[in-house]
C-alpha cells in the first residue's frame, strides 16, 4: 500500500479550516433554518460538557473535506439539571425532526444520577425510529463491569454501546491507529451518520481512490456498465459519457471518477456487488481490504475491549419486538419520573 498514511490525495482532503473552534458555543437558537440543518443530536449531563465540546470540535474539524460537520448540523442538549432547567418540549420537538439522523447519548454516572430528561429523549428517539450511537463515559479499572450493571439496571433495553470511553484515555492514540481516542470517536460518529444519510463512507471513498488504477486496468467494464444502468445507478447519459472515452482504461477511470464525485454509498456498494457477480472477486476483495485498512488507521469501528457486533455500523436495525420493548420500558420510566416531579 503506497498511499500516504494520512489518506489518499484529493482536492477535498485539504487542511482543516482556519476558523477557531475553541470558542464553540453550546447555545442553541430554535430557528427554523437551524432546525432544518440538524443531523446529529448529542444528549449529555452538565458535568460532561467538556467531553462533548471536544467531540463537537473534532466533528467540525475532521480532515476529510466535505465529511466535516458544520456547527448547525449538531444539536447538543444538556439533559440534567434542576426541574425546569431542561426544556422537554424543545428536546422532543428536535428529536422528532426528519433531518435528525443520529442520536448520541453520552451515558455517564452523572447522567445516570439524574436521567429524567434522558429518558424522554430516548423514548422520543425510539418512537421516531432514530438510530442511536451510545457512548459510555466513565473512569474505572474493571472494564466497565460495574458501569454496565448500573446502565442495565436503569435502561435494561438500551442497546450495547458503540464506544466505551475511559475519561483519561480520550487523548491517547488508539492502538494500530493514526488518531487520538477523541478523533477516533468523532470519525466513528461521522461514519455512523453516513450509514444513515447514504453518504459515501470515508473508508470506501479512500478505497475507491486507492484502487482506481487497479480497477481501470482489470475491470470488465461493458458488463459493469450494463448492470449499473439496469440497477439505476447510472443514467444512459452517464454510460454514454463513459463510453465516449478513447481507451478501455480511460473509460474505466472515467467511471471511477464519476462514482467518486457522487459521494454516495449505494453506487459504491453496487459496484462491489457487480464485480463479484461478474466473477471479478479479486477486485472486490482489493477494495474491501483497503476499506479495512482505513478503518484501522482512523479508528473507525474500534473501542476498548469491544465486543463482536456491538458497533452501530455493524448492527442490524432493531426488530419491531425490540423497539416495542424499548418503548414500553422507556415510557414507564418517563411516567415514573414525571410523577416524582409533581
Amino acid at each position: 500500500m503506497s498511499e500516504s498514511e494520512s489518506g489518499p490525495e484529493s482536492e477535498d482532503s485539504d487542511d482543516f479550516l482556519n476558523s477557531d473552534t475553541s470558542e464553540v458555543s453550546f447555545d442553541y437558537s430554535d430557528t427554523d433554518e437551524e432546525q432544518e440543518s440538524l443531523q446529529v443530536a448529542i444528549l449529555h449531563a452538565a458535568e460532561d460538557e467538556e467531553f462533548v465540546r471536544r467531540l463537537v470540535e473534532e466533528l467540525m474539524g475532521l480532515h476529510l473535506g466535505e465529511w466535516r460537520l458544520p456547527r448547525t448540523a449538531i444539536f447538543c442538549k444538556q439533559v440534567t439539571g434542576a426541574p425546569g432547567a431542561v426544556s422537554r418540549a424543545q428536546l422532543t420537538s428536535t428529536l422528532t425532526l426528519g433531518s435528525v439522523k443520529l442520536v448520541v447519548p453520552v451515558i455517564s454516572r452523572h447522567l445516570l444520577a439524574d436521567q429524567s430528561s434522558l429518558t424522554v429523549g430516548l423514548e422520543t428517539a425510539v418512537r421516531n425510529n432514530k438510530p442511536r450511537y451510545v457512548i459510555w463515559l466513565d473512569q474505572n479499572e474493571d472494564d466497565f463491569r460495574e458501569f454496565s450493571t448500573l446502565v442495565s439496571r436503569q435502561y435494561p433495553t438500551l442497546e450495547a454501546p458503540a464506544r466505551r470511553v475511559q475519561r483519561d484515555w480520550v487523548g491517547e492514540t488508539m492502538p494500530g491507529s493514526l488518531v487520538s481516542g477523541m478523533e477516533g470517536i468523532a470519525r466513528d460518529v461521522r461514519d455512523a451518520l453516513c450509514r444513515q444519510t447514504g453518504e459515501l463512507r470515508y473508508p470506501c471513498w479512500a478505497a475507491l481512490l486507492d484502487t482506481r488504477a487497479f480497477l481501470s486496468d482489470n475491470m470488465n467494464l461493458p458488463a459493469v456498465l450494463t448492470r449499473l444502468e439496469q440497477e439505476n445507478q447510472l443514467s444512459p447519459a452517464d454510460v454514454r459519457s463513459v463510453q465516449a472515452e478513447p481507451t478501455p482504461v480511460s473509460r474505466a477511470r472515467r467511471l471511477v471518477v464519476m462514482l467518486d464525485h457522487r459521494r454516495r454509498q449505494e453506487p459504491y456498494d453496487w459496484l462491489v456487488r457487480v464485480l463479484r457477480e461478474e466473477g471479478q472477486d479479486f477486485l472486490a476483495e482489493e477494495m474491501e481490504e483497503w476499506e479495512r485498512h482505513w478503518e484501522r488507521r482512523f479508528g473507525i469501528g474500534k473501542q476498548q475491549a469491544a465486543q463482536p457486533g456491538q458497533q452501530i455500523g455493524k448492527q442490524q436495525a432493531a426488530q419491531p419486538g425490540q423497539q416495542t420493548a424499548q418503548m414500553e420500558q422507556l415510557t414507564q420510566e418517563s411516567q415514573r419520573k414525571l410523577s416524582s416531579d409533581v
